[in-house]
């Protein structure tokens, strides 16, 4: 499963809220599931439903460890860039906080 984006909205539902979810993944699921916490200690797994656009899913619950097979299982941990790829990505973001600097 490739992620392309993962999409934050504030303030969406209610003030200080935050909506999370993912767009364009390549899955012919309904939902997945993310585990929660560390590798020594898991709290749960976070429940990502499909919503009404086909391959975007939405963040709708956390649930138990002793939830009954949350599967699949999507890892959020362990992504590795090349040492290339994670310069040009850094010289980006910093690209891109001057130009919000500049405008503020």
């Amino acid at each position: 499963m490739k992620l392309e984006n993962i999409v934050f909205v504030e303030n969406r539902l209610h003030e200080n809220s935050t909506q999370i979810y993912f767009e364009n993944i390549c899955f012919d699921g309904d939902e997945f599931f993310v585990p929660v916490g560390n590798y020594t200690q898991p709290i749960g797994f976070l429940k990502f439903k499909q919503i009404a656009k086909k391959g975007c899913f939405e963040l709708s619950e956390l649930v138990s460890l002793d939830y009954p097979n949350p599967n699949p299982q999507l890892s959020l941990t362990g992504v590795l860039y090349s040492r290339q790829e994670a310069i040009r990505a850094q010289k980006l973001f910093d690209s891109f906080g001057r130009v919000v600097d500049l405008t503020r």
